[in-house]
């Protein structure tokens, strides 16, 4: 199975100014990511579109990185990533599969990237999708506020007060991975009916949003993953 890589990665980011270099743990955030596709065995092309000029140049400079400078429309706050992908296919044409690669999940491992490559070759879905476990962020344990600060449960079935070893098992999507066959990308989907999910530890699950998600990365990141 022929699997492209594409790193996604846009310029002008609002929490954190320059997020797709911002040092993590010493090294560029981009970094994490590029080293772990370059690693994996699975990857047949690793690609990168970006609007960053300065994400272009790093991933140059380091080579084994085909690049593709993204145009300006398709790089706006409300650009869904799945046309950042169709965009990227009408370049890199022949793969079975592409793979979705958000700096912004900087702990992912080799195994995030190869293990759905291999899952989606033997079960023949149309994606992979990342999830990862909830334990006392359920939504048995959410609520909604009135005007007046009155709590109604935000699961109407949900038992509540419910121990958490007794809370029924949900997991959250983690952009980790999205692995999707090309003809999904066409019809404007990163998942399609016939997904798979790849579990994913909540320690390498956390995606950098904010600089508190960066402090949180820096000692996840320092420990044996």
């Amino acid at each position: 199975m022929q699997v492209l890589g594409l790193i996604v990665a846009r310029a002008g980011s609002k929490g954190i100014p320059n997020k797709n270099v911002v040092l993590l743990a010493r090294v560029p955030l981009l970094r994490w990511t590029i080293d772990a596709a370059k690693a994996a065995t699975r990857l047949n092309l690793l690609a990168i579109s970006s609007d960053d000029q300065e994400c272009l140049r790093y991933c140059a400079a380091g080579g084994g990185i085909t690049l593709l400078k993204r145009p300006e429309s398709l790089a706006q706050d409300d650009t869904p990533t799945v046309e950042v992908v169709r965009h990227a296919l009408q370049f890199f044409k022949g793969f079975d599969a592409v793979f979705t690669l958000q700096p912004t999940n900087p702990l992912r491992s080799v195994a995030d990237i190869d293990g759905p490559i291999e899952m989606m070759e033997r079960i023949d879905c149309d994606s992979v999708m990342g999830v990862t476990y909830l334990n006392d962020v359920h939504p048995w344990r959410m609520y909604t506020l009135d005007s007046h600060n009155r709590p109604t449960e935000f699961c109407r079935d949900a038992v509540p007060f419910v121990r958490r070893q007794d809370l029924p098992p949900v997991y959250l999507r983690t952009g980790v991975v999205y692995l999707t066959r090309p003809q999904l990308i066409e019809e404007g989907k990163i998942v399609g009916p016939n997904c798979r999910a790849w579990i994913v530890p909540q320690e390498r699950a956390i995606a950098i949003d904010t600089v508190m998600d960066l402090n949180i990365a820096e000692a996840l990141c320092t420990r044996d993953l």
